[in-house]
């Protein structure tokens, strides 16, 4: 049983949730790192924009719940998403 606890980050957001394709991502510092695991801990995206606004393609994934990690700066958030 996985248990995850949110931290999130203050100025940031994440959209649309539950997400069908593309998964946005929105901060007020350059998102520095993005990783996408699933529910058996495998990462199963990776990326570093370093920009303010970017997204990921998570059409190839399987409908599901997955786990996102960011980093923005010194702060990290974890986030629960539903992939239909």
């Amino acid at each position: 049983m996985i248990y995850l606890e949110d931290n999130e980050i203050i100025g940031f957001s994440i959209y649309p949730n539950p997400v069908n394709d593309i998964l946005r991502f929105r901060a007020l510092d350059a998102i520095e790192d993005i990783r996408i695991y699933n529910l058996l801990g495998q990462e199963v995206i990776r990326a570093q924009p370093q920009q303010l606004q970017t997204q990921v393609d998570m059409t190839d994934l399987p409908t599901g719940m997955y786990v996102v990690k960011v980093q923005v700066g010194e702060q990290l958030g974890s986030y629960r998403v539903v992939k239909q």
